[in-house]
């Protein structure tokens, strides 16, 4: 009967000693796939690069930081870090993290931003949301709502805020606001020679950065063309 008490503990050990060892690969596994994510997700951008005629950093490029940091939506962020950029001189595409410490757990929020260059332009700093998805901190910060009282469709659905009010209605005439939808979600914000896109919280697949890119500038067109 000793014995097999002792063969019985023996099973019970070994069945522990193999359940660690599991739960240890697990982990181990677990944590190269948190680690393999981050460089499988630059190397996705490092082979679209080619394609675009871009070269891929791992921070916004010296030239363009200040302006693109100045963003309103950016700048509401301080903490904001771009682990992987696309740039030319032309345009940008990037990777914009945040974290966000409101939340009960804070977490990081990560979305894709794409950024193109008015070359010659001197845009006032403004940002364009659907109303509710902008902060009323962050609509402050930007320099306060502009006001405007046509068309119904347009001021029921979005806010444009900035510093440089007479400047944004001149640049978002009637005529405009009029016959210009905006994607749901999708948010429009300015600075200098630079306009980016973004839908908060999203992040691009890295093979279909091309044709979602092709989409933004057909959103922006009315307003380029005006």
């Amino acid at each position: 009967m000793g014995s097999r008490v002792i063969s019985s503990r023996r099973c019970g050990a070994a069945t522990h000693v193999l359940l660690a060892l599991g739960l240890v690969a697990l982990f181990v596994f677990g944590s190269g796939c948190e680690r393999s994510e981050p460089l499988d997700r630059r190397a996705a951008f490092a082979a679209e690069a080619e394609s675009f005629g871009m070269v891929l950093h791992e921070d916004l490029p010296e030239v363009v930081a200040a302006t693109i940091r100045a963003m309103p939506g950016i700048a509401f962020r301080p903490g904001s870090t771009f682990p992987r950029v696309l740039a030319h001189d032309r345009a940008l595409i990037f990777d914009w993290v945040w974290r966000d410490d409101s939340l009960e757990t804070p977490t990081n929020v990560e979305q894709t931003v794409f950024a193109t260059r008015y070359r010659g332009a001197r845009l006032p700093s403004f940002l364009i949301a659907e109303i509710g998805n902008a902060a009323d901190e962050e609509v402050e910060l930007a320099g306060g709502a502009v006001r405007f009282t046509t068309p119904n469709q347009w001021i029921n659905r979005y806010v444009i805020a900035g510093r440089s009010k007479s400047r944004l209605r001149k640049l978002f005439p009637v005529e405009l606001r009029s016959n210009w939808e905006i994607p749901l979600k999708m948010r429009i914000e300015a600075n200098g020679e630079w306009v980016i896109v973004y839908y908060p919280g999203r992040s691009s697949n890295p093979e279909t950065l091309e044709w979602e890119f092709g989409d933004i500038q057909a959103v922006l067109g009315p307003w380029s063309a005006s």
